[in-house]
């Protein structure tokens, strides 16, 4: 398994983007247009799937 950060949407995409290019697996709710505006308790929930 795979683990990934996933950046709340109070963080850029740019911050997202030099992560992954140091190596890390990370995803930003802000690039992803189905997490955006969701409330916390719906990102937690993908978070952790």
């Amino acid at each position: 398994m795979t683990e990934v950060l996933l950046l709340d949407e109070h963080f850029s995409a740019e911050i997202a983007r030099a992560v992954r290019e140091r190596g890390y697996s990370c995803q930003c709710v802000n690039e992803e247009d189905d997490l955006r505006g969701r409330p916390d308790e719906q990102i937690a929930a993908v978070a952790v799937e």
